[in-house]
């Protein structure tokens, strides 16, 4: 497993997952690799729906049971898609995020940069780690691709977090959860 398709595919199979949405599909890299009943999101282009997520969350009646969260790259709205997206999960379902852990601080920035941007996403993904009600593990793989599970957090961060470059390449093991492809099936 090297990229976040081969994950989410991974994920499908496992759990025979039936009904897929992305958030910040763009160029369909990921959405048009998924073989499932899917909904897509962008609003410039990409997937089924020229939508922001804000609107698409606010009209939106259905369920799914695997959503990627690929969208605006900033912290906050990470945080809003995720807790959006647990409110329509159906039970047993899982929430994959794209790009919680940045390999460089420019990466890392909330401004896009040349070359690959991950953003702040990192700050979301390890702020909703200090919550008991979900539990978040982040795959090596792809820039990091966490997986959400709504079920009791099993590995509670009760760290006093410093939303610095600094302290989160001293402490991202740790503050993502961070698991090896091959330690896959541990966090099942």
């Amino acid at each position: 497993m090297e990229t976040r398709i081969d994950l989410i595919n991974y994920l499908i199979k496992k759990f025979d997952f039936k009904k897929y949405l992305e958030i910040g599909c763009q160029y369909n890299q990921t959405f048009d690799r998924i073989e499932i009943a899917k909904v897509g999101i962008d609003p410039q282009t990409g997937g089924t729906l020229r939508i922001t997520s804000d609107d698409f969350f606010a009209i939106n009646a259905e369920k799914f049971d695997i959503i990627f969260i690929d969208g605006l790259h900033i912290s906050k709205q990470v945080e809003k898609d995720i807790q959006n997206s647990l409110k329509i999960l159906n039970e047993g379902g899982l929430i994959v995020v794209h790009d919680c852990n940045p390999n460089s601080e420019i990466a890392q920035s909330r401004e896009m940069t040349g070359g690959a941007w991950n953003g702040d996403v990192w700050k979301a993904f390890v702020k909703l780690r200090q919550e008991k009600g979900i539990d978040l593990y982040c795959i090596n793989i792809d820039f990091g691709c966490g997986i959400i599970f709504k079920r009791e957090n099993r590995n509670l961060l009760t760290d006093k977090i410093l939303y610095t470059w600094e302290y989160f390449v001293r402490n991202k093991k740790r503050w993502l959860n961070l698991v090896n492809c091959q330690d896959i099936e541990k966090i099942f």
